[in-house]
């Protein structure tokens, strides 16, 4: 496939099927809004919370380079407050939490204070209606500061080219990708990051 220059990546099962490739390709050519010099890189998961779990480990990794100081913390805008079981069953300290250093926030405007402290590099927004315009502030005060956004649509409701290109275009360096693509009626997770 490279000799003859067809797409290929790498799976856990290290194989390649025609299908995950064109599936691959298509959400890069929607993120990358279907022109020359994709930005986007998409990568596989088994599930929307797999799909999440890389983003953040990503995202991580990426700020702990840009930025030595950085202590790990991420902030997660989860309106219908259902990571907070997955990330911090037992109501721990944040650092203490089965997945440490993700403080969950359900209101718009604690989201926007805790950002303001500095405290956080790394922001998730996981929402179940694709944000519109009035994501706007919000994503233009994470360029000003040089703080990661990632996009959860992973359970979003519906999905169609419209919203996405409205939504996710320049605002996310991270799209969280899940069974919406499957109708919810498969597991399924990835993440395009840039």
């Amino acid at each position: 496939r490279i000799q003859q220059k067809l797409p290929s990546f790498l799976s856990p099962l290290n194989m390649v099927i025609d299908e995950s490739v064109a599936v691959a390709y298509y959400l890069n050519e929607i993120i990358n809004k279907f022109s020359a010099g994709a930005l986007h890189k998409t990568f596989f998961c088994y599930s929307h919370m797999e799909a999440v779990h890389g983003a953040i480990k990503l995202a991580r990794h990426y700020m702990k380079r840009k930025e030595q100081h950085y202590n790990g913390n991420v902030l997660l805008y989860d309106p219908s407050d259902y990571y907070r079981q997955y990330f911090n069953p037992c109501n721990a300290s944040m650092q203490e939490a089965l997945i440490p250093g993700v403080k969950t926030t359900t209101g718009i405007d604690n989201l926007l204070h805790h950002l303001g402290g500095n405290q956080y590099r790394i922001t998730i927004i996981s929402l179940h209606d694709l944000p519109g315009s009035e994501y706007e502030s919000f994503c233009r005060y994470c360029n000003d500061n040089g703080i990661i956004k990632i996009l959860d649509i992973s359970r979003v409701r519906q999905l169609n080219r419209e919203a996405v290109e409205r939504s996710l275009i320049d605002r996310f360096e991270v799209i969280c990708w899940g069974e919406a693509l499957t109708d919810h009626q498969l597991p399924f997770g990835a993440f395009s990051a840039m």
